[in-house]
């Protein structure tokens, strides 16, 4: 935490709107913008993180859970000399083990 000073940066932020962010809106209302919490004084309008923002970031996620799948399917096909380097941390070395993907559906999932 020191060394990213998260505790400076969210210091005075308000913690219903970090939560509120951290919440995905409901699929069913694909036209309704994803309120975050009341404005800063109790007469100013909802803060909200418009509709149209969160299907651009639908269809990017979409987009790259296919370009990932695309990885896995080669990294499949791949010999294993190549995924040996593919799995060492500098270029001009190769581990000895090579490179497997994920394969419990739970660790999967989680990334």
């Amino acid at each position: 935490l020191e060394r990213t000073q998260w505790p400076a940066i969210v210091h005075k932020s308000r913690r219903d709107i970090l939560q509120a962010l951290t919440q995905l809106p409901n699929p069913r209302a694909l036209i309704v913008d994803h309120v975050l919490g009341q404005g800063p004084s109790g007469g100013d309008p909802d803060i909200a993180s418009p509709w149209q923002d969160w299907q651009q970031i639908a269809c990017i996620v979409s987009a790259l859970e296919h370009v990932l799948d695309w990885c896995e399917m080669t990294a499949c096909d791949t010999g294993r000399s190549l995924l040996c380097w593919l799995y060492s941390s500098r270029p001009e070395f190769c581990c000895q083990n090579p490179f497997t993907p994920l394969a419990e559906d739970s660790s999967r999932k989680r990334y």
